[in-house]
């Protein structure tokens, strides 16, 4: 009687870990979106943030492929039942935990040192504004209906731009070939972009950093869990034969 209770109790703890794995492995692919989204998304606004962000972006795409392989594993160990997969597995687990609080600490430690380091390259690219660069800036301020860093006199002191009266033609509400001469706020957007580029990426960040923190601690928490106890109930069915 003792013997079948523990096969029906095995049997649960494996269902239970092969749907936590199916759900781990989402959670992988998921990362791998958001991150290659993100990716993309701070590219553009590389001008402005540096690639600091594109970095942190990329991150996530490397710690779903991880999360993936790892489920993966899971699956592999769990249906086999095989104790070296499956110790194997809770180690990675308990790695990636610690991973993760880790950084999630880091990215809210260094949070203002970003926003610190996003206001000085906006004032360094308006200043320099080289042509490598001006596509990007122009696409920015006509998409956030923005002007300039901190506001659209940043222009007056850029020394590349060399016009002490006027702003670039894209901060302008409807553009067109010279319109940025006229810097009054009825013809040009007069807030600068660094607020709303800030803002943005504040809300992107702290969504994508709530979502792989407490999302990945749940699940791994739970997984760990569900590995000890089968591999305990492996080692006393392998105790009892």
């Amino acid at each position: 009687e003792h013997s079948t209770k523990m096969v029906g109790e095995l049997k649960w703890i494996k269902i239970f870990l092969i749907l936590f794995n199916l759900l781990f492995w989402a959670s992988g692919i998921a990362l791998i979106v958001i991150g290659s989204t993100s990716c993309a998304k701070y590219y553009a606004y590389e001008s402005f943030t540096g690639d600091s962000l594109t970095h942190i972006a990329a991150l996530l795409i490397v710690v779903g492929v991880i999360i993936t392989i790892i489920s993966f594993l899971g699956c592999c160990g769990t249906w086999s039942e095989n104790q070296c997969l499956l110790i194997t597995f809770t180690a990675f687990l308990a790695v990636i935990l610690i991973i993760e609080i880790a950084a999630g600490i880091t990215f809210y430690v260094l949070h203002p040192k970003i926003e610190k380091l996003i206001t000085t390259q906006s004032t360094k690219i308006i200043d320099e504004y080289s042509s490598k660069m001006q596509n990007s800036i122009n696409d920015i301020q006509s998409k956030f209906h923005c002007c300039g860093g901190k506001n659209y006199t940043d222009w007056f002191y850029s020394h590349i731009w060399g016009k002490n009266s006027s702003v670039p033609d894209s901060c302008c509400k409807k553009p067109k070939t010279g319109c940025g001469s006229n810097t009054s706020s009825e013809n040009i957007y007069q807030q600068g972009c660094l607020e709303k580029i800030k803002t943005l990426l504040k809300e992107n960040m702290v969504w994508i950093g709530a979502a792989a923190v407490g999302l990945g601690v749940v699940q791994q928490i739970s997984g760990v869990m569900f590995a000890f106890l089968m591999l305990r109930d492996i080692k006393r069915e392998y105790d009892e034969m």
